[in-house]
């Protein structure tokens, strides 16, 4: 595990080249737990990070954070595990993991001026990624609502006809899923979606608010039908998101279920900023095609509140997966999902 007296005598450069080298996560697995250091460098206030993981931060040096905490183990666990870990030797899941150019430094998070306040190496376990058949282009569309310009990633099904093609799958967090093409590739290996990956510039800005959610709702899938990608029916498209997009995925079902019909909702942030979510949907049964995950492992404040929000509306189908708040296990579950929604047809 990490020595945390030992880098006290290091300067701040000499931990960046650390956290280049090894990371930011250390792992120690001790029968049916997990023991988890993170090690942060930052360059402003840590309340966010404490606020983002309820977990309680130690500055151990000027813009140097420390977090250890000890979780439940579960076999697909991938919360940033690494490739050597104490009592956990990354070897035995060497078949699932890519160590690519991606890996280092991949995280950041911005503050309200687009400053980066504090970055994350990390490897992402992710299921090795096979030769890739599927056809991808790149657009960028300017948001009114927002005020902005994004850049989408569109990736086209196998037999793909501009004009006829009748399903497409939105999916937030492009960026971090810079295996995309990958989910692409798993998703039409079980249906023919067009896929739509928009790629955040601050997520923890855009992600929980209503506007963000509009410009996907209205804005984005205008585009696609304007330009021929998808035909014009609510019923046509898929969102999906997860975590903050899991808000994301609330607010398009709550105010915007005009534009998009099927909504796929992984884990959300249910405890930010006091939100009324829990409140409205107390009352009010869900607008669209509506389906919940959530995992066993996942993080405390969001499981319970998920588990409310499954009581109150009844969704198409609520799944409790086999493992925690991260994006590998959410790919596995939406695949179930998927695969499940194939099958009713």
């Amino acid at each position: 595990m990490l020595k945390i007296e030992e880098l006290k005598t290091k300067s701040i450069d000499e931990i960046k080249s650390f956290l280049k080298e090894n990371g930011c996560v250390f792992v120690e697995k001790n029968k049916d737990k997990l023991k988890i250091q993170h090690l942060y460098v930052s360059n402003g206030d840590v309340n966010s990070l404490e606020i983002s993981s309820r977990l309680k931060f130690k500055e151990i040096k000027k813009d140097v954070w420390f977090l250890e905490y000890t979780r439940d183990y579960v076999d697909n666990i991938c919360y940033y595990l690494f490739k050597n870990c104490d009592g956990f030797k990354g070897e035995e899941k060497e078949s699932c993991i890519i160590d690519d150019i991606y890996s280092k430094n991949k995280l950041n998070f911005y503050d309200e001026n687009g400053n980066i306040y504090f970055f994350q190496s990390y490897i992402l376990p992710v299921s090795q990624l096979p030769k890739l058949s599927l056809f991808e282009e790149k657009h960028k569309i300017y948001s009114k609502i927002l005020q902005k310009e994004y850049e989408i990633l569109i990736v086209h099904p196998q037999n793909y006809n501009k004009n006829t093609n009748s399903k497409c799958l939105i999916v937030t967090d492009g960026g971090v899923w810079h295996y995309s093409l990958h989910l692409a590739e798993q998703v039409n290996k079980i249906d023919n979606f067009l896929v739509c990956f928009i790629m955040q510039q601050n997520r923890n800005e855009e992600l929980p608010n209503i506007n963000f959610a509009n410009f996907i709702a209205s804005e984005l899938t205008q585009f696609l039908i304007e330009n021929n990608y998808v035909k014009s029916d609510k019923n046509n498209f898929y969102f999906w998101g997860q975590s903050f997009g899991g808000l994301t995925a609330l607010y398009i079902d709550k105010n915007f279920s005009d534009y998009i019909g099927n909504v796929i909702c992984s884990s959300p942030s249910l405890w930010f900023k006091n939100n009324k979510f829990l409140d409205y949907y107390k009352e009010n049964a869900p607008k669209t095609n509506f389906y919940l995950n959530y995992g066993n492992a996942d993080f405390k404040p969001i499981k319970n509140k998920t588990e409310i929000l499954a009581n109150y509306i009844k969704p198409i189908e609520t799944t409790i997966f086999k493992g925690g708040h991260d994006y590998l296990s959410w790919n596995n579950c939406f695949l179930h999902t998927l695969k499940n929604l194939k099958s009713k047809k």
